[in-house]
């Protein structure tokens, strides 16, 4: 039984050339965030970054709250790509 009691009734599989564009998209997505990550942490733990300085291009934002507004979109949607495998059968646990 899948999560939230729904039992998945199909399997998704991409194949082709529809597939290839998908696997494609995904691994540069994937790659982007990465990157884009990656720039995050290299800010973040810059000893020349005054993490409570206000954003001069902002309205009293600070690199703080955005590293930590990033952190908590990333979990979110970490959450919902737990629910979907949970959904398609596809989590051990």
């Amino acid at each position: 039984m899948g999560h939230f009691g729904v039992q998945p009734q199909f399997k998704v599989r991409f194949s082709g050339v529809a597939g290839r564009i998908f696997a494609a998209a995904w691994n540069r997505s994937i790659e982007e965030f990465r990157q884009d990550l990656k720039a995050m942490q290299n800010l973040v733990t810059n000893p020349k970054i005054d993490l409570f300085a206000r954003i001069p291009w902002g309205d009293g934002q600070t690199i703080l709250r955005e590293a930590l507004l990033l952190a908590d979109h990333n979990a979110y949607h970490l959450g919902q790509f737990v629910d979907l495998r949970r959904l398609l059968g596809a989590w051990k646990g």
